[in-house]
């Protein structure tokens, strides 16, 4: 199962867009 590698690179691209503004 790859879910968490999922959620992990969907919590870092919100990061990102949250650092980005």
């Amino acid at each position: 199962m790859r879910a968490q590698e999922e959620q992990r690179a969907a919590a870092s691209a919100s990061a990102a867009a949250a650092s980005h503004g």
